[in-house]
Formats: C-alpha cells, sequence, structure tokens
C-alpha cells in the first residue's frame, strides 16, 4: 500500500483498521509506520509565509522564509526565501497555478468584489507531467485556487481535493508522487484597487476534512 500522498504520518496510521488477531496486526501496524515514515511528505523547517508588496486583482504577492522538505520519502533541496513572490506567476520555484479542476489558474483576475481561497503546497512536481524524485531535486510551490475560473469556491480546500486537482492537472503537475501543504490564503478584491490578504499557517498537511 502506497503512502496517502499528501497526508501526514499520523493521519495515515489513524486510517489503520484492524483484522487481525492483536499481536499479528501490531506487526501489521510497526510495519506500516516504518514505510509511512519512509514515503513521508512533510514541510521539516520554514515556509512561513506572509503578505507581500504589490498584490492586486491578477497578482498575489508573499514574502516566505526559505523552506526545505521531505516529499515521497526524499529530502528535496531547500527553496529560497521568497520576496514579492506571485503565485500565479511561473518563475523560479513558483510553478504553475491550478483550479480545483486541474485548469490552468495563471490568468486568474479577480472581479470587483470578489474573493479566491487558495491551499500554497510544495510538491515534488517537474511542471510538466512528471516528478522530480531524487535526494535534493528542486521541489516547487504550487497554488490551488477553490473553485474553476468560471465560479470560484467559497472555502479552502481540503487535502483530497487538492489531490484531485494536482491529479488532474494533465501534462503540468498530475505526476506528482509527494506534496505538503505550506499554508492557505484567503485572496480578497473589496474595491477597484484595494485588496485583503489573509494567511493562515497549514504545514505538515494538518488535515481540512480529507
Amino acid at each position: 500500500m502506497p503512502f496517502p500522498k499528501g497526508k501526514r504520518i499520523l493521519q495515515a496510521v489513524a486510517q489503520f483498521k484492524s483484522r487481525k488477531w492483536p499481536s499479528k496486526d501490531i506487526e501489521i501496524l510497526a510495519d506500516k509506520i516504518a514505510e509511512f515514515f519512509q514515503e513521508r511528505n512533510e514541510v521539516v523547517s520554514g515556509g512561513v509565509v506572509t503578505e507581500g508588496t504589490g498584490t492586486s486583482s491578477s497578482a498575489l504577492m508573499i514574502d516566505a522564509t526559505a523552506l526545505a522538505s521531505v516529499l515521497n520519502g526524499r529530502l528535496m533541496a531547500a527553496i529560497a526565501a521568497q520576496d514579492d513572490a506571485d503565485l500565479f506567476a511561473t518563475a523560479g520555484s513558483i510553478g504553475q497555478a491550478i483550479y480545483e479542476d486541474g485548469s490552468d489558474a495563471s490568468g486568474i483576475s479577480l472581479a470587483n468584489p470578489a474573493e479566491a481561497f487558495v491551499t500554497l503546497v510544495v510538491c515534488n512536481t517537474d511542471g510538466a507531467g512528471g516528478a522530480s524524485e531524487d535526494d535534493n531535486d528542486a521541489p516547487i510551490l504550487v497554488a490551488v485556487v477553490s473553485g474553476t475560473s468560471g465560479s470560484l469556491g467559497t472555502s479552502h480546500l481540503t487535502s483530497q481535493q487538492v489531490q484531485d486537482a494536482l491529479d488532474a492537472s494533465t501534462d503540468v503537475h498530475d505526476g506528482v508522487t509527494g506534496w505538503a501543504h505550506v499554508c492557505q490564503v484567503a485572496w480578497a478584491r473589496t474595491g477597484a484597487a484595494t485588496y485583503t490578504v489573509t494567511v493562515v499557517m497549514n504545514r505538515n498537511n494538518v488535515p481540512q476534512g480529507a
């Protein structure tokens, strides 16, 4: 049984169901814990996100501390600190943003008024439908937007919805074999040029109704 992508170890272990005699089940559980640990996904350090400067109807700007992660059991290269990085501009450590249905969200533009619920994840996508799965490979930050280009969602995505979005992003992020939550962002346009950005930290795959 492969490690559930996008889940932390305790979340996966909590789903273990006992079906055998206790002594045998203890052996099975121990094996699964070891297996899950080897294939774990987590933010090891850093990745503290705050609002950046320059947010507009089409740009969600963030600052972030350097981030270290383990994805699918591999220690990845660190993502450098971000300074006024636009989550919807594919460049450097920022991958193509996607909507909940897997479609390209890089052209997003908030109406007046409107609010978008964005989940930021770190994942081992190569941005072209494959995965970077070797030690010290470069991970990428990906913004996943609740809803679609035609109808934005009204709440943050669950872990399963994030996984489904990645799977649906054909030839972009559908090859991901490991990802972890970094944070959730509520991005609202409240006037002609007025925006509010609320960042909620959600590291290490704290389950959101998954």
